[in-house]
């Protein structure tokens, strides 16, 4: 079933791109605060910039287009990511799982001709080269990437155009686990020296990096 989707954008979303970003923004981040009063993702770094807003901006700088993808507390990771040239999209399916707030994204805007670019909006702490490496692995014809950081699977991940299928029917708990399990031998590991891949918010002291 197609999900109802709200998208809002002040850019256009009306053409092909060649790698559409998709920055997983619909936690709810239970674990970093059990009573909700605080949000993770709007929480600010040493460097100044919130979770979210530090994630986004890396991500929109490797991709042609982005969409970010808003759950539950969309009123407040909105306001922060706003300003940017990205694709807003508020996904009531994200309770789900990431599952759904993928398929989403992957349906909100037309379908990029190389592939898509994942990153997950709780780990701002990924170096740019990390994200292109990925991305010229993407457009060397990789089905799927993905960074590896001592031996330690990280993100972002790239899945090709040619997984569109796959990725509409992934399951909505599970996500794109799923699809890296079923093509695990046609993986294109890229070796990484950046901590930062493997390296998500989850607690207030994440928010150091390490």
């Amino acid at each position: 079933m197609t999900p109802d989707l709200t998208i809002t954008t002040t850019h256009t979303v009306a053409a092909t791109h060649s790698i559409v970003g998709i920055l997983l923004a619909a936690g709810v981040g239970q674990r970093f605060d059990p009573t909700a009063q605080r949000f993770k993702l709007t929480q600010r770094l040493e460097s100044g910039e919130t979770v979210i807003t530090c994630s986004a901006r890396k991500l929109r700088a490797a991709v042609d287009q982005m969409v970010i993808v808003h759950g539950p507390r969309s009123v407040e990771s909105w306001a922060q990511t706003c300003e940017l040239d990205a694709a807003q999209l508020s996904c009531p399916q994200a309770v789900a799982g990431m599952g759904a707030s993928l398929k989403a994204a992957v349906l909100a805007v037309p379908p990029p001709t190389t592939g898509w670019l994942i990153a997950l909006a709780d780990m701002p702490f990924i170096d740019p080269l990390t994200y292109q490496s990925v991305v010229e692995a993407l457009h060397g014809g990789a089905a799927l990437v993905r960074p590896c950081y001592a031996n330690q699977p990280g993100h972002p991940v790239a899945v090709h155009r040619d997984k569109l299928a796959d990725l509409i029917a992934l399951d909505d708990a599970t996500g794109a686990q799923t699809l890296f399990k079923r093509y695990r031998e046609t993986i294109h590991w890229v070796p990484s020296y950046d901590p930062g891949c493997i390296q998500d918010i989850d607690v207030p002291a994440d928010l150091i990096q390490r």
